[in-house]
Formats: C-alpha cells, sequence, structure tokens
C-alpha cells in the first residue's frame, strides 16, 4: 500500500481558488513550494501556482493544509482519487 497525503493551497482572502495536490511526504512538499515561489533559478518559478502566490504577496499569505490521507494499492489509484478532489474543490 502506497500512503498519499492530499492537500491544498489557498489564500485566506480568496478561498475559492485553490490548488490541490499530493505528496508521501507532506513537510518536504511543504518546504519545495516554498521554495519554487521565490527560486528565480528553478525549472518551476514560472508555473502558473507561483506566479499567482507571488502575485498576492508570496508563500506567507497562503496556506497549504493537508485535505486527508488515505492510502491506495498503486499511484494511478492516488493520481485518480486527486483527480476527485480536483474536480470537488473545483481547482
Amino acid at each position: 500500500m502506497i500512503e498519499y497525503y492530499y492537500y491544498k493551497i489557498y489564500n485566506p482572502n480568496n478561498p475559492d481558488i485553490v490548488y490541490i495536490g499530493l505528496t508521501n511526504n507532506f513537510s518536504k512538499r511543504k518546504s519545495s513550494h516554498k521554495k519554487s515561489v521565490s527560486n528565480k533559478v528553478s525549472k518551476k518559478y514560472n508555473y502558473p501556482l507561483y506566479k499567482y502566490i507571488r502575485s498576492l504577496g508570496g508563500w506567507d499569505t497562503f496556506n497549504m493544509e493537508l485535505i486527508e490521507k488515505k492510502e491506495f494499492n498503486t499511484k494511478g489509484e492516488g493520481l485518480q482519487y486527486e483527480t476527485e478532489l480536483i474536480k470537488m474543490y473545483n481547482a
């Protein structure tokens, strides 16, 4: 079984705009997102999520919140559940 942590990133002043993600290490993933927002040499620096975060004041103006933890037999099953959450949150 593979354990996944499903999370959302959002700005408390605009909670209807949400990013949904999954990881098997929540604290490491949070650190990675934070670095990608401010590291100009990162390949991910210009991803829409990070541009959006910077446009609203940077990482400190956002929350990364655990939605739930689930186990699946395969990575594909975990990704499928992420897709369901994205639809549910209209992310």
